[in-house]
């Protein structure tokens, strides 16, 4: 019977060495495995705040477009009041004097805005205040 000595063992060591470095190098494969998942997992819910964040800015911009549009019909409205005050300081009032004479004679609120030029509104307020009562 032969006896077995350290150099026979080399071998035998090599090929532990070898499984242990394939058994290490199988864990950190799977570990970098995991570390993808997760970074994959979280580049997921990125693309999902992502869209998110889409969707709420787009919800903002029709906001801000609808709020300009406003913006511009009041700066409008304040320019034809700001004129028409104008015009009534420079006597130019002699319209509405007119408009509330023709108003206690009884003319309609259509009649007040062709007749005299005046808004909606203004002939609407005149034909209350001053235009003969219902009934």
């Amino acid at each position: 019977m032969r006896m077995f000595g350290l150099a026979d063992l080399w071998p035998l060591a090599g090929i532990a060495v070898g499984i242990a470095v394939g058994i290490a190098a199988a864990g950190l494969a799977l570990l970098a495995l995991r570390t993808v998942r997760v970074q994959a997992a979280r580049l997921a819910e990125g693309g999902a705040v992502v869209d998110e964040l889409r969707r709420r800015i787009d919800a903002m911009t029709v906001l801000q477009t609808r709020t300009v549009t406003r913006l511009q019909r009041l700066e409008a409205e304040q320019s034809r009041i700001a004129e028409r005050v104008a015009l009534a300081e420079s006597g130019g009032g002699r319209v509405l004097d007119d408009a509330i004479d023709s108003a206690r004679r009884g003319a309609s609120i259509g009649a007040l805005v062709e007749t005299f030029g005046l808004s909606r509104g203004e002939a609407s307020l005149i034909a209350r205040l001053h235009g003969r009562p219902e009934g």
